[in-house]
């Protein structure tokens, strides 16, 4: 779960929600822990078995609930976030999709500033002690690609990131 304050400073709340422990109370708890006032929440909906259960529970959770899914493609018109327009589609035209490359561009940015920066990110403390979390953190690079344009990829195949990603998808809503 992330924050931002009213200058736009990212922090890192809490993290490592398991599929089943994901309950809107969950959240609400971590949020009211921090004293924040949430504007949107978005869920990783993937393309695994259980994302249409995801669709019906963001569904069900209302309007300010989003499920989210990245794109391993530029945007159109260089936007790192976009809304599907498919109403037909099982998430309703409710499903936000994430230029990933480029917000793992402009987050390696912000990773460069120095830590009293306004837009420098913060990390919760429980981050500087969990050795898979800061792992999973560094788990990818930036490489050049056969056509000569950069991307991001796994340092290895088997090596996880999904802690990476949740930063990435949570770091987009700075940009909804």
């Amino acid at each position: 779960i992330d924050g931002w304050d009213e200058n736009g400073r990212n922090f890192t709340l809490d993290y490592g929600f398991e599929e089943s422990e994901f309950t809107r109370d969950n959240a609400r708890a971590v949020v009211l822990d921090h004293r924040l006032a949430p504007s949107c929440t978005f869920v990783d909906s993937g393309d695994g078995p259980h994302s249409v259960d995801i669709y019906k529970v963001v569904r069900a959770l209302g309007s300010a609930v989003y499920p989210i899914k990245g794109a391993s493609m530029r945007l159109s018109g260089g936007k790192y976030i976009q809304r599907s327009t498919d109403t037909k589609a099982l998430h309703r035209g409710r499903l936000i999709i994430v230029d990933t490359h480029g917000l793992k561009d402009a987050w390696a940015g912000a990773m460069g500033r120095p830590p009293d920066h306004p837009l420098s990110p913060v990390f919760a403390e429980c981050c500087a002690d969990d050795e898979e979390f800061q792992e999973q953190m560094t788990n990818e690079i930036r490489t050049t690609g056969r056509n000569g344009k950069p991307r991001w990829e796994k340092k290895t195949t088997s090596a996880p990131n999904h802690k990476f990603d949740l930063k990435i998808y949570n770091y987009a809503a700075a940009f909804f």
